[in-house]
């Protein structure tokens, strides 16, 4: 039984869930937490200690729910987000020579030719944190998306590199040190990590743009058949339209926050007008209307930069599986009108379908989205681990039979 962490270092939240992965890959959630964090902005690290201790808390909560001991947890997996999140198409020279004798592409030739892949503009602080396949090219046939077992003399890779600066890289690794006391914890970009929860193999190969909307930072993943197209971060999701709830009202940021989640509900009730405390401690009337102004204002700004970093991809491809939204502000108000008026396209709030056994005891929002994938990149990951592991024993099994065979013929 293997046992997994899964950390959303969010820039409102903090979430934690911890995981059993048996043999046969079958998952069980064995506790889970959030808690409000604001030590985290655009995803660098603003104040070590408040998040140090947020995280700390969190775990502990989450360890002694699930009954298991830290040194029990094998693998930390945890999301990457902000600004400084680059994706960069891979060189065309990113090609090996299959030079076994039979020719045949092995497992260890597509990891040696994707690890081995590069890219223009990559700066020396970069840290690579995924390098994505999208097609391989044997010799002069392309477009190939499993050359394992076939032959060729040359294996070139079309990749996507997703790279950030290091010195973000190592600010979170000192987090989670000083709060878990652990050294190599897995980054995950965050995009990625959301569409493992809320998007099908069906839709990457269809065409889908995955839109998760933060408390800090929107993130974007677009997919056409089944291959990651284009990633990108950027600051400004749901905390800054509290934030200019509370400055055009005069609010603090609880009230502005309150006033946001709750929105809808003030909406279905017909008032025209509300009272709230302002941050002096006086009362005054805010009109309905106005509150609604400032919702939808900031959520076309957000849409509007969406559209500006997607438009190349929007006139080269056809995304004919729409766009996914999640994350907090997938909740607001009108999010699917204010997104159908900038995007041409069928637009849904994604939902988080896996019925991961202990799921039931959280209770599951689309902001859960990123932690769960988290989850289910962790199993990816083990199981491709024990399965590489697998075929290295096995290669060696293999070698000293032949070795022994042919001592056996040398010695007839």
């Amino acid at each position: 039984m293997n046992y997994i962490c899964a950390l959303d270092l969010g820039g409102y939240q903090f979430k934690l869930l911890i995981a059993s992965i048996d043999e046969t890959g079958e998952l069980e959630i064995l506790g889970g937490t959030k808690k409000v964090c604001n030590a985290i902005k655009g995803g660098k690290v603003i104040n070590l200690r408040e998040a140090t201790d947020t995280l700390k808390d969190c775990f502990e909560e989450v360890v002694n729910l699930s009954g298991l001991k830290e040194k029990d947890i094998s693998h930390y997996f945890v999301n990457i987000t902000g600004e400084d999140i680059k994706g960069y198409d891979g060189t065309l020279n990113n090609v090996i020579t299959i030079d076994h004798r039979d020719k045949r592409i092995t497992k260890g030739d597509i990891e040696s030719v994707i690890q081995n892949s590069d890219a223009d503009g990559l700066y020396e602080k970069s840290y690579i944190l995924h390098k994505i396949p999208r097609y391989y090219s044997i010799d002069n046939t392309p477009f190939i998306k499993n050359p394992e077992g076939l032959e060729g003399q040359k294996l070139s890779v079309n990749s996507y590199i997703l790279a950030t600066s290091k010195y973000q890289i190592s600010n979170l690794k000192n987090v989670i040190y000083d709060s878990l006391g652990v050294r190599e914890p897995i980054f995950v970009l965050n995009s990625l990590a959301s569409a493992e929860t809320v998007i099908s193999d069906d839709q990457k190969k269809l065409g889908v743009i995955m839109i998760d909307i933060g408390g800090e930072n929107v993130d974007i993943a677009a997919y056409s058949d089944e291959s990651l197209l284009f990633a990108s971060s950027f600051i400004g999701g749901g905390k800054e339209i509290t934030l200019d709830i509370a400055k055009d009202f005069s609010l603090n940021l609880d009230t502005a926050e309150k006033l946001k989640v709750e929105f809808e509900r003030i909406i279905l009730s017909g008032k025209n007008t509300i009272v709230v405390e302002t941050i002096g401690g006086a009362e005054r009337q805010i009109r309905v209307p106005n509150i609604k102004k400032d919702i939808v204002e900031k959520f076309n700004s957000i849409f509007g930069n969406i559209y500006n970093k997607l438009q190349y991809y929007m006139e080269q491809e056809k995304f004919s599986a729409g766009i996914v939204i999640t994350g907090g502000g997938a909740m607001a108000y009108e999010m699917l009108d204010i997104a159908s008026s900038h995007f041409p396209l069928i637009i849904q709030i994604g939902q988080v379908e896996h019925t991961i056994p202990g799921i039931e005891n959280i209770d599951i929002t689309p902001e859960f989205s990123t932690v769960i994938g988290l989850i289910l990149w962790g199993r990816s990951y083990i199981i491709e681990k024990k399965r590489n592991v697998y075929i290295k024993s096995s290669k060696g099994i293999n070698l000293i039979t032949s070795v022994k065979k042919w001592l056996r013929e040398f010695k007839e």
